[in-house]
């Protein structure tokens, strides 16, 4: 097996890993500032809110998990808007920690 490949562009983080004996290569990709990202959604949360302000954020995602949300929830994608609220509401549900605001 040969050494991992590793390289770095923007905030993600690549990794590609050969696996001979069974005829395969991963690639692994992370965001090295996922957990800062979280941290500070964490801290906003704290925050007093006193109604969703225009402009204000409800939730930041780590640009990471966008595709495995794209393949999960193909109507995140979707032209209609409804359909992609509804599936923004069904993502922001299985993940919390992504929420800077208590409550939708």
């Amino acid at each position: 097996m040969s050494s991992p490949i590793e390289f770095v562009v923007g905030p993600i983080k690549t990794r590609i890993v050969e696996q001979p004996h069974e005829g395969r290569t991963y690639v692994e990709r992370t965001q090295i500032n996922e957990d800062a990202i979280l941290a500070h959604n964490a801290e906003l949360r704290k925050m007093e809110q006193r109604r969703l302000d225009w402009g204000r954020y409800v939730a930041k995602i780590p640009v990471i998990a966008f595709p495995q949300l794209y393949r999960e929830y193909p109507d995140l994608r979707s032209n209609d808007r409804n359909a992609r609220d509804r599936a923004l509401q069904k993502v922001l549900k299985a993940h919390p920690e992504w929420l800077v605001v208590e409550k939708l």
